[in-house]
């Protein structure tokens, strides 16, 4: 239907802004990569796996959404907060999702996902959309939160690195 299409318009047209929502730690980007059945672009197809939204087959009754990018770790209710009003101004403005990708959904030609930490948050931090779903004090507490847990990450040596180069040193 017109509205379902103009709610998918919206869940695409903010996608990109609530990652850090979706995939809320460092561990949740490492599934962020072609081929591993997360997506990493904001697209949407009918019964398509490598698409962020997913309009699976059935009938017109039992139509549904099956939104992709959320990770286990995502907080359900910001991340149905976030994804609903997302949604709403979809259908509120007219979006439009454009056309269905038939093919491969790693192959779109379009701005991809954040697919680290930083950027992620980043986009959280300046989106307006953001701060009118969830308002400015959880962004900006959400925002200082996850920039105080980049900052402990970078201050940390992993075992891999131990490994790959304290032989070579």
């Amino acid at each position: 239907t017109p509205l379902l299409h103009n709610a998918i318009g919206g869940c695409l047209r903010y996608m990109a802004e609530s990652v850090a929502i979706f995939a809320p730690s460092y561990n949740a980007y490492r599934r962020f990569q072609p081929g591993c059945h997360a997506p990493t672009f904001p697209s949407w197809g009918y019964e398509n796996r490598t698409v962020a939204v997913r309009v699976p087959a059935g009938s017109n009754s039992a139509r549904r959404l099956e939104h992709r990018v959320a990770g286990s770790d995502t907080n359900p209710y910001l991340m149905f907060a976030v994804l609903l009003s997302a949604m709403l101004e979809g259908m509120l403005t007219n979006l439009s999702p454009g056309k269905p990708v038939t093919g491969d959904g790693y192959a779109k030609e379009a701005d991809p996902l954040p697919v680290y930490m930083p950027e992620a948050v980043k986009l959280f931090s300046e989106s307006e959309f953001i701060r009118k779903a969830t308002g400015p004090e959880l962004q900006r507490i959400f925002t200082l939160t996850k920039e105080q847990e980049i900052a402990e990450f970078r201050k940390r040596i992993t075992a891999l690195e131990y490994q790959s180069y304290l032989d070579k040193l």
